[in-house]
């Protein structure tokens, strides 16, 4: 049961493991000082923290929708056509 979150959070460490060395290398090497360098990797964390819950929230909404209801006149799961759903 714990093992989906615990691949969702290898997978979450090894990305941001990888991009922020490589965002300050490139920054850098981009002409940013290792001040701005440093700044955007921290805007960087920082979004990731603020977006991670609204995402997943966003999906939890998504999810408890009900579904969409079937058009008139589509073929319901008898095959019949003609009433649809209420």
């Amino acid at each position: 049961m714990l093992l989906p979150i615990f691949l969702i959070v290898l997978v979450d460490i090894f990305a941001f493991t990888l991009v922020i060395p490589l965002l300050a290398i490139y920054a850098e090497h981009l002409g940013a000082t290792p001040f701005e360098a440093t700044m955007l990797v921290s805007v960087f964390a920082l979004c990731q923290l603020v977006s991670g819950p609204l995402l997943l929230s966003s999906q939890e909404v998504m999810r408890s929708s009900p579904p969409p209801r079937r058009r008139y006149g589509a073929a319901d799961e008898t095959g019949r056509r003609g009433q649809g759903s209420p």
